[in-house]
């Protein structure tokens, strides 16, 4: 039976995760940590491990401590800021991810962080009249090619 650690368990996108592998005809058991000890109690794993938050510098020590004493097969990534913290350290953790590589998650979560600024400082800019089809004939002028 394959063994899956999923961070965020707790979480609908954990959920939704470990019901379509319960769906699977293979048995799996899964090994869930959260860093909400009231939605790790909704988690649909077999096992619950309560860990600090991806930003505490105890996240890798307990998770290496999580993975050392379940031996999952693999490690599953729910969160955006899990994600980038353990691409970046996967190879210290003594299970496999499938992850992007680093810098390729670095860059995806670049990405989010400007656009949702870009947002944030669209939302404030009147939305620009858009010109209708007559208007655009008029202000339109091509000139006729000239030969010498």
């Amino acid at each position: 039976m394959k063994r899956i650690l999923v961070t965020a368990a707790g979480g609908s996108p954990a959920t939704g995760f470990a019901r379509s592998l319960r769906s699977a005809p293979e048995p799996y058991h899964l090994i869930g940590v959260d860093a909400n000890k009231y939605t790790l109690q909704r988690a649909e794993v077999d096992q619950r491990f309560l860990v600090p938050k991806v930003s505490h510098p105890r996240y890798f020590d307990v998770l290496r401590e999580v993975i050392a004493e379940t031996r999952p097969d693999f490690l599953h990534v729910q969160m955006s800021e899990e994600m980038l913290a353990i691409s970046g350290s996967r190879e210290s953790l003594g299970t496999r991810t499938f992850l992007p590589r680093h810098e390729t998650v670095a860059w995806a979560a670049r990405s989010v962080r400007d656009l949702q600024l870009l947002m944030t400082v669209l939302a404030d800019v009147p939305a620009a009249p858009t010109p209708s089809l007559r208007d655009l004939r008029i202000g339109l002028w091509i000139d006729e090619p000239t030969f010498p």
